[in-house]
C-alpha cells in the first residue's frame, strides 16, 4: 500500500497513513491503513530504527540517572 497507494484487499485508494503518536511511532514504524476495509501495513524503515535506538538510549540514560539519584538520596539520609 506504501508504494501503490492502492489497498491488497479491496483495491480501494482510500490509504492514509495512521498516525497514533507516541510511541507506536518510534517502535513500530509507519502504519498504513485503508479506510474502506480497515486492512493495515507496517512499514520500518532505516530511519524508524534510529529514531528507536535513540530512544531506547535515552531510557537508559534517564534510568541510570534515577538509580544514582535514589542512591544518593539514600546515602544521605
Amino acid at each position: 500500500m506504501k508504494n501503490t497507494g492502492v489497498c491488497p484487499k479491496c483495491d480501494s485508494k482510500n490509504v492514509k497513513i495512521n498516525n497514533l503518536g507516541g510511541f507506536q511511532n518510534y517502535l513500530l514504524g509507519s502504519i498504513y491503513q485503508c479506510k474502506d476495509c480497515g486492512f493495515s501495513e507496517i512499514w520500518n524503515g532505516h530511519n524508524d530504527n534510529a529514531k528507536r535506538d535513540l530512544l531506547y538510549v535515552l531510557l537508559g540514560i534517564i534510568g541510570i540517572g534515577l538509580v544514582l539519584a535514589v542512591g544518593y538520596f539514600a546515602f544521605i539520609a
